[in-house]
């Protein structure tokens, strides 16, 4: 919830509950009924009727919105959805295995290999025992890109399905630039 709409609900909130316990107390004698319609007449029968009469439409129209009040779906998808793959899962218990070891097992691959620097690894669990990876790499300017990814696909792959039992059903590969460092002075 944002905060203006969680404000708006909290002062929503503020009134419907002071309103429920000025119902309680008229009702078990800490206050008077007619104490409490003398003030509401009070209210309706001034020069400001149309005031109270166009807050309490306001707070209606408000509480009618916030009824129909729904998360972001854009939010929703920044959201991860699972931190880990279940890899089996019985009465007796189950076993399962992290995004964090996932990676790990991503990035001991990309180390073996030779003018590959691995700048970002992520892996979003699907159903099943089944992953995604995103991989964003750097590569020597003397390497075939075209070559090089598709060894990582394949070999990637495998490598994950050996050590950890996840399948990377897709595996998603961004070139960037070398990182370079620029001597301090």
């Amino acid at each position: 919830m944002k905060i203006g709409t969680r404000f708006v609900f909290t002062v929503l909130m503020i009134l419907i509950i002071g309103a429920c316990g000025v119902i309680i107390a008229a009702a078990f004698g800490f206050i008077s009924p007619e104490t409490v319609l003398d003030v509401v007449n009070a209210f309706l029968n001034t020069d400001y009727k149309y005031f109270w009469v166009g807050g309490a439409a306001l707070i209606a129209l408000v509480a009618f919105c916030l009824i129909f009040f729904r998360k972001n779906k854009k939010a929703e998808k920044k959201n991860p959805v699972a931190e880990r793959v279940i890899l089996d899962e019985t009465e007796a218990g189950g076993i399962s295995v992290s995004v964090e070891a996932i990676k790990e097992s991503a990035a001991n691959y990309l180390k073996t290999l030779n003018g590959v620097t691995v700048q970002n690894i992520e892996i979003r669990p699907i159903e099943g025992r089944s992953a995604t990876g995103a991989l964003s790499l750097s590569v020597r300017q003397d390497i075939s890109i075209p070559a090089i990814t598709a060894k990582i696909t394949s070999e990637i792959r495998e490598h994950v399905q050996l050590y950890t039992g996840v399948e990377l059903q897709q595996v998603f590969i961004n070139i960037l630039p070398q990182k370079t460092t620029t001597p301090s002075k």
